[in-house]
């Protein structure tokens, strides 16, 4: 990875241990984010690459579930973001997300995959979050049309997710992998 992308990775991780602790309580069983709602607003004003940093922090301290709706916090952020912003260079801000996707990606869907109950309420609490949060790095109003293709593709997932709850599950235990 080009030493400038290890470099924003590090900033967006430093930035999220000292000016975004995680603080999380019991979430009510419907609701899976438990983050403080000081924090929440402090994370819908970050880079998405932000998100994605607060999501593994959850993710590493056995908060799987709210990790996986930061998750898809992040995910729409940051392709909504890219896709807004197609002058971005190949290099720089959409690097970052392959790799974002690639690494803890793959972690928390792997996780998340093994209740479809949890994954489709968690991508629904992403889509939630986001539409009751103004994106100052993206504004919605600016970028309506790019915003609404990324819910939609966002939205596609989760029904796919439900119209093959059964082939899900089966290959995750012909894969060796839990199911909950």
């Amino acid at each position: 990875m080009p030493s400038h992308l290890r470099l924003h990775l590090a900033a967006a991780s430093l930035a999220l241990t000292l000016a975004l602790p995680c603080t999380t309580a019991l979430a009510a069983s419907s609701n899976m984010i438990a983050t403080a709602p000081a924090v929440q607003t402090q994370l819908a004003t970050t880079h998405p690459s932000t998100l994605y940093m607060h999501a593994q922090k959850l993710f590493e301290q056995g908060h799987k579930d709210e990790a996986t709706v930061w998750f898809y916090i992040g995910q729409l952020r940051f392709r909504y973001h890219l896709l807004a912003h197609p002058e971005l260079p190949a290099d720089g801000e959409p690097a970052v997300m392959d790799a974002l996707n690639a690494t803890l990606g793959q972690q928390i869907n792997e996780w998340a995959g093994g209740s479809i109950d949890h994954w489709v309420a968690a991508i629904d609490q992403a889509l939630d979050w986001d539409a009751r949060h103004d994106n100052p790095l993206t504004p919605k109003d600016q970028y309506a049309t790019q915003l609404a293709e990324i819910r939609t593709g966002l939205q596609g997932l989760r029904q796919h997710i439900l119209d093959n709850a059964d082939t899900i599950r089966a290959e995750r235990v012909a894969n060796g992998l839990d199911n909950r």
